[in-house]
């Protein structure tokens, strides 16, 4: 990336000294790609398909590929080995009474050490230190009910040959990723859409409730949904059931409504006991480890915990280039009210953590708009996506592993959603001033064929109908409501796009603001309470405060910096503009052109509103992907 430049803190040492203080208790784990089908029509007698499938996830598994083929089934992995690089190699296989049972596994699982002691216990030697085998060797155990064991971000495919089922699963907070699609006689399966869209039986066919989505929930997805009328998401929390017979699905593990008994203080020494604990399980690594500090509260909480743990930690932050003289590297708004760089510096000097600053231009923004769209298979919001491809294609070169800060605004209200009476009690979806659908620029005839009105109003209604019942009234029913939208659609794009593209450069994103145990717990805290000191988040602010430098911990919430340098803004309008002008593309079939011409007209220059270029780039990524993915609309 020509623009590129990366800044750092002095400290001695190079990356590789980046290591934790080693646990006495040591497994191997992976992140990983897993892929495969079963065809009950046939048997399976060559690898070629499996292979393609496997392949088109290469960047989820740099260090290794590998298959297994059964009568019916085949089954792909590749593998970013994190811990004992040399064991764990998969798809693993036990073979029972002359039956195969094996397994294609992808990430993380905290009690590892405690599982693999309860299964020792109960008669079950292990031939490998990782937790691959110890996840098979749950399922044998235990069948089904083995998720109900496991503690961690994972997701992972079995194939029983001792009655010929195949069983899918998701971890509690839909952290790993996991799509199929259903054949005829089979089903095909994968990490992400493209492992499933390499298998010759589907296709990248879009309906009108596909196209619907794509224009009014921007940038999310219904829960168990995707834009593709074939392909499905396994959802989180949610196991698969798949055999001869049909396809079965089952919720393992969902959020409970209880009384909150703790006081305040209680409540704060409680925050910081349980994200300690989990940013202790999460540091586990042989391979270099960082994490992703913005000098928000959230990510700079993580990175100090870390910081207690990890000898010669790294941090990275991103920033924009200033690209004129006397200029600006882009715009605050109300999204993103300042700039993160002088925060993230203060908060790893104060930890003691080695910082590096990505500084990225208008040319390292464009260079990676393609790349967002080939991480993330589906139209998505480049003013988001690109500066984070361009931040992790630097940290996978130095550390592949990172913890976020992710989950932290959902737990403890941090979205301006959740306390500005606009938002929340607009009548539908709360972010609807921060994410803003389409529909306005499509014409008329579009509009009445897609209906997306009607779509976006029945998928709200759908939402509601899901939000766990409890004894709230309200303006606490209504919080708690936002709340569990914000889990159902807004945390899920999230994961997706920070599993996404860090995946893209082979680096595992770990988020320990979503250990469960956590997230049940803050759920449950009484909405003033979260809001303790006056501020967004001031209960967990209280229960990292003695981490942090005042001034952090005391910032307001800034989101995650929008990708809006002057020159990104003009490319993308400009792009916008060619491509309502070809009549044969999709923009230009279904576009309103004066509308979209005065709507560039309007907002050009205007930095004060990043909803501009975000809705530009979507449908400029949107038109790319037609054309790339050969999307048939039907």
């Amino acid at each position: 990336m020509g623009g590129l430049d990366v800044s750092s803190t002095p400290a001695a040492g190079g990356p590789d000294e980046h290591l934790i203080k080693r646990s006495t208790e040591k497994w191997s784990s992976f992140m990983c790609g897993i892929a495969g089908y079963v065809d009950w029509s046939r048997r399976i007698r060559g690898g070629e398909v499996i292979d393609r499938m496997t392949r088109t996830l290469s960047h989820r598994g740099p260090d290794d590929a590998n298959s297994w083929i059964g009568d019916h089934t085949a089954i792909g992995h590749t593998r970013l080995s994190i811990i004992d690089r040399s064991g764990g190699m998969q798809p693993m296989v036990e073979v029972i009474g002359g039956r195969s049972v094996a397994l294609t596994y992808g990430g993380e699982i905290y009690n590892c050490p405690e599982l693999r002691r309860k299964l020792g216990a109960l008669g079950h030697e292990f031939r490998t230190r990782s937790d691959t085998e110890v996840v098979l060797r749950a399922y044998l155990q235990w069948g089904e009910a083995c998720v109900d064991e496991l503690s961690g971000m994972f997701a992972f495919a079995i194939w029983d040959e001792r009655d010929d089922r195949l069983l899918l699963a998701r971890d509690r907070l839909g952290i790993k990723p996991l799509y199929y699609a259903a054949l005829a006689d089979g089903v095909v399966f994968g990490s992400e859409l493209k492992a499933v869209l390499a298998h010759p039986a589907i296709e990248a066919t879009v309906d009108r409730t596909g196209l619907a989505q794509l224009v009014a929930l921007v940038p999310m997805t219904v829960p168990g949904t995707t834009v593709f009328r074939d392909i499905v998401e396994v959802e989180a929390a949610h196991v698969v059931q798949v055999r001869r017979a049909g396809i079965r699905t089952r919720r393992y593990w969902s959020l409970g409504c209880e009384p909150h008994r703790d006081d305040t203080p209680a409540t704060i020494e409680r925050i910081r006991e349980l994200l300690s604990d989990s940013v202790s399980r999460q540091v586990v690594a042989d391979r270099p480890l960082c994490t992703l500090n913005s000098g928000g509260v959230d990510s700079a909480a993580v990175t100090a915990l870390a910081a207690e743990r990890v000898d010669g930690l790294l941090s990275f932050d991103i920033d924009h280039a200033v690209e004129t003289p006397g200029g600006v590297a882009y715009g605050v708004s109300a999204f993103h009210v300042d700039r993160d760089n002088p925060y993230a510096l203060l908060t790893a000097e104060h930890v003691g953590a080695r910082h590096e600053t990505v500084v990225v231009s208008t040319d390292d923004l464009l260079a990676a708009h393609d790349a967002t769209l080939t991480a993330m298979d589906v139209p998505s919001l480049g003013t988001l996506n690109t500066s984070l491809i361009a931040l992790f294609r630097r940290i996978g070169q130095v550390a592949p592993v990172a913890l976020s800060g992710e989950g932290a605004d959902e737990l403890f209200h941090g979205y301006r959603w959740y306390h500005t009476a606009e938002d929340y009690q607009h009548d539908g979806f709360p972010w609807h001033r921060t994410y803003r659908p389409i529909i306005g620029l499509l014409g008329a005839a579009a509009r009445a064929d897609i209906k997306p009105d009607e779509y976006l109003e029945t998928c709200y209604q759908s939402a509601l109908e899901r939000v766990p019942d409890s004894d709230l009234v309200g303006l606490d029913r209504r919080i708690e409501q936002v709340s569990a939208l914000t889990f159902d659609f807004y945390l899920n794009f999230l994961l997706r796009r920070a599993d996404r593209t860090s995946m893209a450069s082979g680096v595992e994103v770990r988020v320990p603001f979503l250990d469960h145990n956590l997230v049940q717990y803050a759920w449950n805290i009484p909405r003033l309470m979260k809001r303790t000191g006056g501020i967004e988040k001031g209960v967990l602010r209280e229960a990292v405060a003695d981490l942090l430098p005042s001034e952090v911990v005391s910032r307001r919430k800034s989101g995650y910096p929008a990708s809006i340098t002057a020159g990104y803004q003009r490319a993308m309008f400009e792009r916008l503009r060619e491509k309502i002008e070809v009549r044969d593309s999709f923009l230009g079939e279904v576009l309103d052109k004066a509308a979209v011409s005065r709507f560039l007209d309007t907002n050009a220059g205007d930095f004060s509103d990043w909803t501009a270029t975000q809705q530009a780039s979507y449908l400029v990524g949107m038109d790319d992907w037609f054309t790339r993915y050969g999307v048939r609309v039907v």
